[in-house]
């Protein structure tokens, strides 16, 4: 049997005040965190599975900084915000100073 593993990258909530970024379904924004967030090597064996969500807002350095990060899994959650941190963005992005509310699900998932 197969084993397939997968990542989703959820949109959860957009505000249109202070400093939260009005169009944060950009496909360029999201493929940036899609692409550095999988599921976790640790959650295989088990079969593990969480969600985690993240307020987050890109600092004017291009640095991820973690506003608020909740998950029932501490492991789920200290996986996230560890590699979150790693991602950096080009300090002329359009995307520096705005602040993004994520749902990041991790489901294994069997192939048959």
């Amino acid at each position: 049997m197969k084993t397939k593993i997968s990542i989703i990258l959820l949109f959860i909530a957009l505000f249109s005040f202070g400093n939260i970024y009005a169009k944060n379904d950009s496909l360029e924004f999201k493929q940036s965190i899609i692409n550095k967030i999988t599921y976790p090597e640790f959650a295989i064996k088990d079969k593990l599975e969480a969600d985690v969500w993240v307020k987050l807002t890109i600092n004017d350095k291009g640095r991820i900084n973690i506003d608020q990060i909740n998950c029932v899994d501490v492991l789920f959650l200290d996986y996230v915000k560890e590699e979150l941190q790693k991602i950096e963005f080009d300090l002329k992005s359009e995307f520096v100073n705005k602040t993004f509310y994520y749902k990041f699900t991790f489901k294994f998932q069997q192939d048959s």
